[in-house]
């Protein structure tokens, strides 16, 4: 992943590397013309004996078909790295760390959609009460999308609460009613942490499972908590390895057969 490193030169062997698992026909000369340079200069800039100049930068980049933000986060840690002024180097820290934070977030490892609707209060009515989400959910599952009326005991609901939620979905476009079956028509939407509501979804829905876990027997739950004491790097490292874990779970999700709904939360925060 492009954004976990904190140097250029580094970041090109991983580029390097990467690209010759994905293409065996890739070498270490065909990286080296790209660049305009010779072969033992490409290896010299590798093990920290020389530098390429910005041209062979963007040149490598191109190479590696990173796209604009990876080609900018790529320019950014080799004019810092070169850079021999504390203030300008401190700048370009600064600008890298904004970028490595924003591709930290959850959005940007799994493909989200974001929720569209001419209602003024649909992120209040949708992220604000669990309900919405749980029912969304329930439907992709075909014997409650057939019978609805099932989630009445399920989520301990009356019948007009329940076709409340279910009207509102469909205001909202994120399900259609056809024939008798009510359709999911839009899927994996995310709340961004920047949302107005963001802190009050995630008390919301923490405060909801808790809850749920509370009323299960043990061998209907897994819950795991663990207070540890370790480094920035360490952490950062946990950080980026659930990133590609959550993309793992988006694919395995994909590709099977709704049958059941699950929750799961992810915290992790320093306490100094």
């Amino acid at each position: 992943m492009v954004f976990e490193y904190d140097n250029y030169k580094d970041l090109l062997k991983y580029l390097i590397n990467n690209k010759k698992k994905m293409d065996k026909s890739f070498t270490m000369q065909k990286m080296a013309t790209a660049c305009h340079i010779q072969k033992t200069y490409l290896s010299r800039v590798i093990n920290s004996f020389a530098d390429l100049s910005e041209d062979q930068v963007y040149l490598a980049g191109l190479e590696m078909n990173l796209n604009n933000e990876e080609a900018k986060f790529f320019s950014l840690l080799h004019q810092r790295d070169r850079s021999g002024v504390k203030r300008r180097s401190d700048e370009l820290t600064k600008e890298i760390n904004l970028i490595k934070k924003i591709n930290q977030r959850s959005e940007k490892h799994i493909q989200v959609q974001p929720l569209k609707s001419n209602l003024i209060d649909n992120i209040t009515l949708y992220y604000l009460d669990i309900n919405f989400q749980l029912i969304h959910v329930f439907l992709t599952i075909e014997r409650f999308s057939k019978s609805p009326a099932l989630l009445i005991n399920v989520l301990s609901l009356t019948n007009d609460k329940l076709q409340f939620y279910l009207n509102s979905l469909v205001e909202l476009g994120i399900i259609e009613k056809k024939d008798t079956k009510y359709v999911v028509v839009k899927d994996n939407l995310h709340l961004s942490k920047d949302s107005p509501v963001f802190q009050t979804y995630r008390r919301l829905t923490r405060d909801h499972c808790l809850n749920k876990l509370e009323k299960l027997d043990s061998d209907n739950q897994y819950s795991f908590s663990v207070t540890f004491s370790t480094s920035p790097e360490v952490q950062s490292k946990i950080h980026r390895e659930f990133l590609k874990f959550l993309s793992k779970i988006k694919n395995w999700v994909d590709g099977s057969n709704e049958t059941e709904v699950y929750q799961m939360n992810f915290d992790l925060f320093k306490w100094s």
